[in-house]
């Protein structure tokens, strides 16, 4: 995946006024690898402080979860309405999960819903978006919100 640096994201900076600069840093780049050790790599730090500036960006932006915070900064970055049209905000928040949580049964606990009500809104998502397979929807998600950011 390619790395953007997060000094590109001077605008998107000010929405997270309350985070350090190391903090946002961090949080961008967990953001584009999604993996702790990944961004410890990349920083030349060690993974207990990756952790801690994930830990911290939560409490600071009222983030229960990992998804939560992930989902807050793409919010701040993404017009939904623009980069799927075709969909509903329900959709895209379960097209969202499912980019960050492969397994349905983590979606479904994550919503409170069944498992199968799950598979079948992203059976209904993949028909609206003309995919032939769910695993595509996550790399279709990961590419539109990346163009329309």
């Amino acid at each position: 995946m390619a790395i953007i640096d997060p000094t590109h994201f001077l605008y998107e900076r000010n929405h997270f006024p309350s985070l350090t600069d190391k903090e946002f840093e961090t949080l961008i780049l967990y953001c584009q690898m999604m993996n702790v050790q990944m961004v410890a790599d990349y920083q030349n730090r060690n993974p207990d402080v990756i952790i801690k500036h994930l830990k911290s960006c939560r409490k600071k932006t009222g983030a229960e979860s990992d998804f939560e915070l992930y989902f807050v900064v793409i919010n701040k970055f993404v017009n939904f309405e623009k980069a799927f049209p075709e969909l509903t905000l329900q959709q895209i928040n379960i097209l969202a999960a499912f980019s960050f949580y492969p397994k349905r049964s983590s979606i479904a606990r994550r919503y409170g819903v069944y498992r199968r009500d799950i598979y079948d809104e992203l059976i209904k998502i993949r028909s609206n978006l003309g995919i032939n397979d769910l695993n595509s929807l996550r790399m279709l998600f990961l590419m539109r919100i990346t163009l329309f950011s």
